[in-house]
């Protein structure tokens, strides 16, 4: 359920593994932060890996790592499958724009390099400005695992890869109800989807 990002490659990857899959979403495929959102591609979450890490532990690694491995798979789809949707690998920049956030900065690069062995280095006011032109701000951290591609063309090659895979996407379909479990079966406003396995909820 979920016809998004989420809902769309777990739908490409099941059916590559031979699984009967049915993807249903309420809106058109690829509606709303799927198809239209800034493009850009890296891991980690809102808050950094360091606070992670203090604030959830060896948990805090695991989702770390999830997110490095999250972007290691959308990087390989793109390559694996040809998706055309303007990647490039161009790193991204965390500014300082105070003096005391550069020390923030040289904590997680610390922790970028030391606990997942990623090459994320702070650049100081002088290489920052000669980077972007601005002598603004104090420092940088530079994190050279990321990028940026176009969203709602990559959302279209992830559907037809799908599609070419034998999953059946179906949108304008939104799941009402969860019915069983006697013949499980996924109610829908045009009817109902009986089913053996799982379901996946990608719908936020």
């Amino acid at each position: 359920m979920g016809g998004g990002y989420t809902g769309t490659m777990a739908a490409a990857r099941l059916a590559w593994r031979g699984r009967s899959v049915a993807l249903l979403e309420k809106h058109e495929l690829g509606w709303g932060a799927s198809s239209r959102n800034g493009g850009m591609v890296h891991p980690g979450f809102k808050i950094g890996p360091d606070a992670l890490l203090k604030r959830y532990g060896d948990r805090g690694r695991q989702l770390y790592r999830a997110s490095l491995d999250a972007f290691a798979l959308v990087e390989e789809s793109i390559a694996t499958n040809h998706i055309d949707c303007e990647y490039a690998r161009t790193g991204h920049l965390y500014l300082a724009y105070k003096p005391g956030h550069v020390d923030h900065l040289e904590a997680e690069a610390r922790v970028l390099n030391q606990e997942f062995g990623i090459n994320a280095r702070v650049l100081d006011r002088d290489a920052l400005a000669s980077e972007i032109g601005s002598p603004v701000y104090h420092g940088a951290l530079l994190f050279e695992r990321s990028g940026g591609l176009h969203p709602a063309k990559y959302y279209t090659g992830l559907a037809q890869l799908a599609r070419d895979r034998g999953a059946h996407l179906h949108d304008q379909t939104p799941a009402i109800a969860s019915v069983g479990p006697t013949l499980p079966a996924m109610a829908a406003t045009n009817g109902r989807l009986f089913h053996q396995g799982g379901k996946i909820w990608a719908n936020g």
